[in-house]
This record gives structure tokens, C-alpha cells and sequence, in this order.
């Protein structure tokens, strides 16, 4: 399948927008400034849309001024949780904290790493959507979808710390039981608010033409990048080609057609390049970059890159091309029976926002007897990955939360090797089911969806 491949064309698009995530503010007290509509409505009717309508009712009964509109009711929620997920991180920081005088073993421990780090995502996410509704002008379908995006990663997350409590039989699962539950309950009554708030006032479907035809006619990507790896691949080495330690803009013949270049820098593990390790290269790029500082492009030579990479939230707009599949391999063994949790078990974890790989192998060789052991997380939001292959055996490809796009990759596994609660699209992707344990079957996908009112889904035919 060719770049010029309509569908690739528009997810290229879709999955490459402006997403400036805004700092952090107190969340302004009810009633709303200007909402897009004022059109006053009973907290018994706005709960109609929540899981929880008598949760949601005893929230709303708080409102300074009732009755209110659905959109100063969905503000006023996203408040109260915003509030609940700050408290929660002093727990999880204070419980960390002594974990040096407490009995708790490294499973424990690992558990509560993982439900502090994904509590941040929460607060981090509840602030960016409260500025969000707090600034736009007008409503328009890319803030809708990214305020539900959001706002459907929330749960993903509460859920995924309890997930791994519970796993681990520890006493402090029994005691955050019941709090995390009420926790997970607010999160939802925010999504339903919100969520028919927003949509109730959006003429969705027409807005959403326009917006995908306007994208399609104005854009210039998909001759660029094919550009951009044939100029790296013909190269013999960086330090003779290019400027890569410095922030210049490389390849200018290429950015007025499409992708925008911040610095490139390349990896080879025989020493004559920038960088032996992908992670060196992802470490020195630039933090928080915006759509309009362009992509940090990270070429790695063919070679088994035997390293666990993180990609955090503050490495934004990287691109990562390899040499091909089975070329470009990176690897690691990590396992839930060596004592990871699911969620750490990755070789290759990336959170941070329009992540792209082309051409490269995300592999985890644990083994079907060590159970989950992922090759691949991606908790980033717009996360693309084109020509890419992933290989394990139970878990193999995490597609955590948010959006993310595939396109004609490879993906090995077992038991659930598709699995998450991602807003997920794979297209021309090849499957292939590896012989399970005695006992074991076969299965493909895991949908980890937990509300009717989350934008996710695993497969979009």
C-alpha cells in the first residue's frame, strides 16, 4: 500500500493536529462564563445521561444557582473531580513515601508507582479540559473529540491503578477499594455531563465533513515523509550530513510540503553516529514541543536495541524511523511473573503526544509461560505508528487510552495481544496468532471500555 493511499492520507491528518495542553489553573467556580448554550435544564434530566444518576443528582444539588444550563452542570462536575483526583495524589504520594518503614513488597510498590504516575495523567488531563472549556470560543468538532478523549482516558487510568492493586493481593487494595470505586463513579457522572453537553450543542456530523474535507484538501504529508527516509537512509552517517546537535531546521525543501522538522539526530550502535541508544536520543529532545516547532526526528539504524524506553509526557512530537521491520528491533523480557506490573512490563512505553514510528520492531521475548508481558504501550495521545511490527505473546500491544492510528503492521501474540481502551484504528494490519500454552486459546482483542459514554473502541473495520 502506497502513501498515496486515500485512507492514509486522512488518518495521517487526523492524527497529526495542533494540541496545546494548557497550564495549570484553579478551576473557576460555577455559574459558567458564556457557555454555548443557555438553555436552563434540571439536574434530574442532565443526570438522565450519567451511569450514576443519583450520584450525579446529589453533585448538582451543590450548584450555587439551579436550575442551571447542561454545560455549567458538566463544568461544575469536571470541578469535583479535578479536586478528587488532587486528593488522591497526596495519598498515593504519601503512601510512596514511607515505603521505606512499610512491609509493602516490590509487586506492592510497583502497583502504586503505576497509580500515582496515571493519577498525574488524571490531574493533568482534568485541568487541560477545564481550560479547555473554560477559553474556547465556539465549539467545534476537534475539541469536542479531544475533551471526550480526555475525559474517557480518566476511568482507563483509575481503572488501570485498581487493576493492578487487586492483582498483587495486597492489603492496600482492600482499603482504597472502596474510595477508588466512588472515585471511578465521579469520573463518569464528568464524562456523561460533559459529553452531552458538548454534543447537544454541535451540529456534529455537518461540522465533522467540513472539518475531515478541509483537511483533506489542504494537505501535503505523505510525499514529505517518504522524502525524509529515503534523504536519511541514503546518508552514510549524521555527524557528516547533518548539523543534529544543533536545533536548525534540517531538510527546508521538504517543510513547505508538509512536516515540519525541528532537528534530526541519528542512532547507530557502532559509535559513528549521534547517539548508541534510542534512549539517548529520546532523552536529549527538546520537552513539551508544539505542533508548530515541528517533529524531533530520531533515525535509528538497523541493529537489536536491547534497552526499555519511556517516552513521557514531556517528549512531544517525536519521530522515530527505523531501517524496516526485523531490521530496527528493539527488545526487552520483562514480565508480570518476573514481578512487572502490566502496565510496566513494556519494552517501548510512550506518553507523550503525536508520537510517530515508521519502520521499526517493538518486540518483548518473555515467553507465553511468564503471562503479560507487553512489547508495546502507547498512553499518547495522536500516536501513529506506519509499518511497524509487535511481538510477544500474552499482551503484546497495549493501546492504553487516547487516540492512536496503525497502519500495515505486524502484530504477534497469543492471549488478548491486542488489548486496552484506546480510541484505536488499525488498518492493512497483519494478525498472526502464535500456539498458546496447553489450556490456553486464542484471543485477538480485549476492549477495556468501562462506560457507555467513552469515545474508544479497539477495531474500526
Amino acid at each position: 500500500m502506497s502513501f498515496s493511499s486515500p485512507s492514509f492520507f486522512l488518518f495521517l491528518f487526523l492524527f497529526v493536529p495542533l494540541l496545546l495542553l494548557s497550564q495549570a489553573q484553579t478551576p473557576p467556580p460555577p455559574p459558567p462564563p458564556a457557555a454555548p448554550s443557555n438553555a436552563t435544564t434540571s439536574p434530574t434530566a442532565a443526570c438522565k445521561s450519567t451511569p450514576y444518576p443519583k450520584l450525579c443528582r446529589s453533585i448538582l444539588s451543590a450548584v450555587r444557582s439551579s436550575p442551571s444550563d447542561r454545560y455549567g452542570y458538566g463544568k461544575f462536575s469536571i470541578k469535583q473531580s479535578y479536586k478528587q483526583a488532587k486528593k488522591l495524589a497526596n495519598v498515593f504520594h504519601d503512601l510512596l513515601k514511607r515505603r521505606d518503614s512499610s512491609s509493602l513488597n516490590h509487586a506492592e510498590l510497583a502497583a502504586l508507582e503505576d497509580c500515582s504516575q496515571l493519577n498525574e495523567l488524571n490531574v493533568e488531563y482534568l485541568d487541560s479540559v477545564t481550560n479547555e472549556l473554560k477559553t474556547a470560543q465556539e465549539l467545534s468538532f476537534e475539541l469536542v473529540d479531544r475533551v471526550q478523549t480526555y475525559l474517557s482516558a480518566i476511568p482507563t487510568n483509575h481503572q488501570t491503578c485498581f487493576d493492578g492493586l487487586v492483582v498483587t493481593k495486597s492489603s492496600i487494595a482492600n482499603v482504597l477499594s472502596v474510595p477508588l470505586q466512588n472515585v471511578t463513579k465521579l469520573y463518569s457522572v464528568s464524562l456523561g455531563l460533559v459529553t452531552q453537553a458538548l454534543n447537544r450543542n454541535l451540529k456534529k456530523n455537518k461540522k465533522r465533513k467540513e472539518e475531515l474535507k478541509n483537511k483533506i484538501d489542504h494537505g501535503h504529508l505523505r510525499e514529505p515523509l517518504q522524502s525524509l527516509i529515503q534523504v536519511l537512509k541514503n546518508n552514510h552517517h549524521c555527524k557528516q550530513s547533518f548539523n543534529c546537535s544543533r536545533g536548525e531546521r534540517l531538510l527546508k525543501e521538504q517543510e513547505s510540503r508538509g512536516i515540519l522538522i525541528n532537528n534530526v539526530v541519528i542512532v547507530n550502535q557502532d559509535g559513528t553516529d549521534n547517539f548508541t541508544t534510542i534512549g539517548q536520543a529520546i532523552e536529549v529532545a527538546p520537552n513539551f514541543l508544539t505542533p508548530e516547532d515541528g517533529f524531533f526526528i530520531i533515525y535509528a539504524r538497523e541493529g537489536l536495541y536491547e534497552e526499555y524506553i519511556i517516552v513521557g509526557t514531556n517528549k512531544k512530537n517525536i519521530l522515530l524511523i527505523g531501517d524496516g521491520i526485523n531490521k530496527t528491533i528493539i527488545t526487552g523480557n520483562h514480565s508480570f511473573v518476573d514481578g512487572w506490573t502490566t502496565f510496566n512490563s513494556s519494552t517501548f512505553a510512550v506518553s507523550g503526544e503525536r508520537f510517530m514510528a515508521v519502520d521499526v520492531t517493538f518486540r518483548n521475548t518473555a515467553g507465553p509461560q511468564k503471562h503479560q508481558a507487553v512489547a508495546l504501550r502507547s498512553n499518547a495521545d495522536l500516536s501513529t505508528f506506519y509499518r511497524c511490527s509487535f511481538e510477544g505473546y500474552q499482551d503484546t500491544l497495549y493501546v492504553h487510552s487516547l487516540r492512536q492510528f496503525y497502519r500495515e503492521c505486524d502484530i504477534y501474540g497469543t492471549v488478548d495481544f491486542i488489548f486496552g481502551n484506546a480510541a484505536a484504528v488499525f488498518q492493512s494490519c497483519n494478525i498472526y496468532a502464535r500456539k498458546p500454552l496447553p489450556g490456553q486459546q486464542n484471543a485477538v482483542t480485549a476492549q477495556g471500555r468501562t462506560d457507555p459514554n467513552q469515545n474508544t473502541w479497539n477495531f474500526n473495520p
